[in-house]
């Protein structure tokens, strides 16, 4: 058992930062957790990074700004193809967010655990608002546009990468997400992260465990044909990408989000919540 303890120096600088961006550019602080990965790193280990919030920065937005924003180039989408009809952004949004929700409960359980597919939810949310389920390839491609605009590659963990692979180490990434690890590679490469640096990516989209379920590391183990003793893995979630990944014996180090970046994402969400509600009467807690 893992116990809970204290936050680390690297914690607190990170969990107090301004701007992860900021602090990831600082010569000393790159100087610090380089120092501090390679330490924890040989030639014969894995280094196994999370992708969202951890290699891929997001910016302040909350996810349901993120998704009215995708829904609005959704019905610009469709109003360009003579398609919309009577379809709002709002309509859109509902049908997003009861289309993710229907593709993780619909999902078939594989050892207990369950994941949405951004192809499942986007061909539900067609048939939720009759649209022909040829739209469902193209929202999936406007959303990969929409995430390439916001997120950025974190340049401090990709100097790590690009110096372990050097030094003939093996990186991996791991993400408990709905896009695919197709889907991952593209937007990573659009950031200037191709797959030849940073291997083999596990989503788990496509092999349904998760790291919050902890199945997903020993899946990784069992396909890489490697012991827990060999990883080393890095992420912002503490439950998830640093409790998990010790529970099974993988070493690990948290890259918390920091409060500021919280807070600033907590007021964009209910700032979000305010407007749809004052502006078109849309409650997202009804949904």
């Amino acid at each position: 058992m893992i116990e809970r303890r204290r936050f680390d120096q690297l914690q607190e600088l990170v969990g107090r930062c301004r701007s992860r961006r900021e602090l990831m550019r600082c010569a000393d602080f790159k100087s610090f957790l380089t120092e501090k990965i390679s330490t924890r790193l040989s030639r014969e280990k894995t280094l196994s990074l999370d992708v969202f919030d951890t290699l891929l920065l997001r910016n302040d937005k909350s996810e349901i700004r993120r998704f009215h924003e995708i829904a609005e180039r959704s019905r610009l989408l469709l109003a360009t193809s003579g398609e919309a009809g009577t379809l709002t952004t709002n309509d859109l949004l509902a049908a997003r967010l009861l289309a993710t929700q229907a593709s993780y409960r619909a999902s078939m359980a594989r050892n207990g655990c369950r994941e949405g597919h951004l192809h499942d939810i986007y061909r539900t949310l067609c048939r939720l608002l009759s649209l022909d389920c040829r739209y469902a390839r193209l929202f999936v491609r406007l959303e990969i546009d929409y995430e390439s605009e916001n997120v950025s590659l974190n340049d401090c963990l990709d100097e790590c990468v690009r110096e372990f692979r050097d030094q003939g180490g093996r990186v991996i990434l791991v993400s408990d997400m709905y896009m695919t690890a197709r889907m991952i590679t593209e937007l990573l490469e659009r950031l200037g992260a191709p797959l030849e640096v940073y291997g083999t990516v596990f989503s788990s989209a496509d092999v349904t465990f998760s790291k919050r379920s902890g199945k997903i590391y020993k899946f990784i183990e069992a396909e890489l044909g490697s012991s827990a003793d060999v990883f080393l893995h890095i992420g912002d979630d503490a439950e998830a990408d640093f409790y998990q990944a010790r529970r099974q014996g993988w070493d690990a180090l948290h890259l918390p989000i920091s409060s500021r970046e919280i807070a600033r994402r907590n007021r964009d969400l209910r700032q979000t919540q305010t407007r749809l509600s004052q502006y078109s009467g849309f409650d997202v807690n009804r949904v």
